[in-house]
């Protein structure tokens, strides 16, 4: 897995949901390399280590917020609830122009409820 590959993307999203269940340095390499934009080299001058232990760090954390993903799929759920929200959002909008009482029985039907 190459994590420049994935940088902007999934490992972000997985960083924003799952960085503080990581290490304090895989954190504070990850932070550096996607919030901060430095280089693998610069990351590694920063933090006294090679640029290679730089790459495994970010390789391993990736991998480690993946496995999190999998067993609690959290970034799933937030663009599910996303998405029921934006239907929501747009059956309300397509409700606004409906008379009041007309736009009751529509929502009535739709919950099954009927009175009569």
């Amino acid at each position: 897995m190459d994590v420049r590959t994935e940088k902007e993307g999934a490992f972000t999203k997985l960083f924003d949901t799952y960085g503080e269940l990581l290490t304090e340095k895989q954190r504070e390499i990850c932070s550096l390399y996607l919030e901060y934009d430095l280089s693998l080299g610069e990351i590694g001058e920063e933090k006294g280590i090679s640029r290679q232990s730089v790459s495994d760090c970010l390789r391993t954390a990736c991998e480690q917020m993946k496995e999190y993903e999998d067993k609690l799929s959290l970034i799933a759920l937030r663009e599910e609830f996303a998405a029921y929200r934006g239907r929501v959002k747009d059956a309300l909008n397509s409700l606004r122009g409906v008379p009041g009482e007309l736009r009751e029985t529509l929502l009535d039907g739709e919950s099954g409820k009927t009175e009569k």
